[in-house]
């Protein structure tokens, strides 16, 4: 009888710790995703107001950010950078 309470408890904690981890999980993700949709607005003022790229290249990335915001962020940040402010600058530019 006492290794059937034990058991009981046992089961019963893991279900409260899915709970509770399931509901921090969702909190989680919602806090990152207001977090990178305010770097994408911080990208999106920086490429208007300091970028000197021609205007279509700018409307173009803003309208990447902003139609896939998470993915648009992240696709800024590996491809849309300037090349000479890229570490291996040299190589990309002699390329072109």
């Amino acid at each position: 009888m006492k290794k059937r309470f034990q058991l009981l408890i046992l089961v019963l904690l893991i279900l409260a710790a899915g709970i509770f981890l399931k509901q921090w999980s969702e909190m989680i993700l919602y806090v990152a995703g207001i977090i990178i949709e305010i770097i994408g607005m911080i990208i999106a003022l920086r490429l208007i107001f300091v970028d000197k790229r021609g205007t279509n290249s700018k409307v173009a990335w803003i309208a990447v950010i902003f139609v896939l915001p998470i993915f648009g962020v992240f696709i800024f940040l590996f491809f849309g950078r300037n090349p000479q402010n890229r570490i291996f600058h040299h190589n990309q530019t002699n390329e072109m």
